[in-house]
């Protein structure tokens, strides 16, 4: 029993030790795009002493937290510990969390890169209809055409930047679609 209570304790250890490396790098920006791959478990114990070691229950469990969804619920999770410190006062309660990197590496990659292209399509949608309206808004107003004001070429370069983004993804989306098959 005291031996599987010491190699929890480890494997706490170096899965805390991980995350602090993986705050790091991401403070320093040094996991680039690839921070997306990596998930993170979120478990509550209680224990039944004031101790870490003994029987414990596990009072809230949630998986497959998004890295900056994680930081920014982490709050939420410090007070559900709280709230339960404060009902079992003679209790520990502790947090343990967990980061790990989703098995379908491929399924991840492609559902995230859908989710850039539906955010670049919505984008590029909304610079159209900002376009439109602001067409018609100096075609109403003033006596010069819209072509010569300076706020238009920036829409329109920002159209195509877009539009390249949405061609870019959509190539990117094919081409992981054949190496898969």
């Amino acid at each position: 029993m005291e031996s599987k209570i010491i190699s929890e304790e480890i494997l706490m250890l170096h899965m805390v030790q991980e995350q602090e490396k993986l705050m790091s790098e991401m403070k320093n920006a040094d996991v680039g795009s690839s921070l997306f791959l990596v998930r993170v478990m979120v478990r509550i114990f209680r224990y039944e002493s004031d101790k870490d070691w003994g029987n414990k229950e596990m009072i809230y469990e949630n998986k497959n937290f998004v890295v900056q969804r994680f930081l920014r619920w982490k709050w939420y999770f410090r007070y559900l510990q709280a709230r339960e410190q404060v009902r079992t006062p003679h209790q520990l309660v502790q947090i343990h969390t967990v980061s790990y990197v989703s098995v379908d590496r491929e399924k991840v990659l492609l559902n995230t890169l859908r989710n850039k292209l539906v955010a670049a399509k919505r984008d590029r949608t909304k610079i159209q209809f900002q376009i439109e309206k602001g067409k018609s808004l100096l075609d109403a107003t003033t006596l010069f055409s819209y072509e010569d004001d300076p706020n238009y070429t920036k829409a329109l370069k920002r159209l195509e930047e877009k539009q390249k983004l949405v061609e870019d993804i959509e190539a990117e989306m094919l081409e992981m679609s054949n190496q898969n098959t």
